[in-house]
């Protein structure tokens, strides 16, 4: 059965600056955000110690990268979460994806990445 906790990873990630008029001046943009992400056991946890680099050119490729030390699994073994596995979609300041993937180590160090880019969902 596929966790759900969230319709969206991103119902957590709140942008705290204008994208908007950033990508209108800079070729990469890396700011702080809010994020929404999984513990080792799967329960949302909000962290704001992320990273964000969006590209401002044609492809409009973009990434997020949100860190957090979390609930490790209880199964003592680390944990990996994506679209695949919990149907859920992270939403990033250049777009929706499905193209995500979240790591949480043994001891509950958790790195998540969305990616998007054209013709990635």
């Amino acid at each position: 059965m596929k966790p759900r906790g969230l319709g969206l990873v991103s119902a957590a990630i709140l942008v705290l600056s204008s994208v908007s008029s950033v990508l209108a001046q800079a070729d990469v943009f890396i700011d702080v955000f809010t994020c929404g992400m999984r513990d080792g056991n799967g329960a949302i946890v909000v962290t704001s110690d992320t990273q964000v680099v969006i590209t401002n050119n044609q492809q409009g490729n973009g990434k997020v990268t949100c860190q957090a030390n979390v609930t490790p699994s209880i199964s003592g073994r680390a944990q990996q979460w994506d679209f695949d596995n919990t149907g859920v979609l992270c939403m990033t300041p250049s777009g929706t994806t499905n193209s995500w993937h979240e790591v949480v180590s043994a001891r509950g160090e958790a790195t998540l990445q969305c990616h998007t880019n054209p013709g990635n969902p």
